[in-house]
C-alpha cells in the first residue's frame, strides 16, 4: 500500500454508512462542517434511542452554527459551506458524545 499526498486536494463531499460504527456519526458531521466537507451518513436509526435523540440534537446545533443539514430517521446530509457561526453555545443534552464532537 503506498499512500500520495496531491497537492491542492480537497474533499468536496464524503458518504459513509455507519450500521456498525453510528456512534462516530457525530464527530464525522461536526469535522466535515469544520473542514467545509459536506457528508452524507446512512445507518443511524440507533441514535434515535441514545443518551440523547441524537441525529435531532446535531440538527439543531448545527444550525446554530449556519450549517445546512437534514436528518432522517437512518441518515444525516451536510452541505459543504464556509460560513460557520462564531460565539455559538452549544447544547451538549447531557451526552458525553455531543460533548466530545463539538469540543474544540
Amino acid at each position: 500500500l503506498t499512500l500520495v499526498k496531491q497537492e491542492n486536494f480537497k474533499f468536496e463531499n464524503v458518504n459513509f454508512e455507519l450500521n456498525n460504527t453510528p456512534d462516530i456519526a457525530q464527530t464525522i458531521v461536526v469535522t466535515c462542517l469544520g473542514l467545509e466537507i459536506g457528508c452524507h451518513l446512512t445507518g443511524l436509526h440507533t441514535l434515535k434511542i441514545k443518551e440523547t435523540d441524537r441525529l435531532e440534537a446535531l440538527r439543531i446545533e448545527l444550525t446554530k452554527l449556519g450549517a445546512n443539514i437534514s436528518v432522517t430517521n437512518d441518515s444525516l446530509t451536510l452541505v459543504a459551506s464556509n460560513k460557520i457561526n462564531h460565539n455559538v453555545k452549544i447544547a451538549t443534552y447531557n451526552d458525553h458524545r455531543m460533548a466530545m464532537a463539538f469540543a474544540p
